[in-house]
């Protein structure tokens, strides 16, 4: 789902929690998973800008992002 709103330009800021372990999986599926053709690029023209780091409790690390249009698009 992520995906589809990435390549359609619905998506404006973008908020990652890393949380501090290790899981080892094979296969798990990305932030931006995309049925699509091997040669679409659901990012395509879109650039990201971090405007916010903060440290949580446990040392959980949030970053924050502005999508942006990538220079050149």
């Amino acid at each position: 789902m992520n995906g589809a709103f990435l390549k359609a330009g619905l998506i404006d800021e973008i908020s990652v929690l890393i949380q501090p372990a290790v899981d080892g999986l094979a296969g798990v599926q990305t932030i931006f998973e995309y049925q699509g053709g091997p040669d679409e690029r659901p990012g395509a023209g879109q650039a990201l800008r971090h405007f916010h780091t903060e440290t949580l409790e446990g040392g959980m690390v949030w970053l924050r992002y502005r999508v942006e249009e990538a220079p050149g698009s």
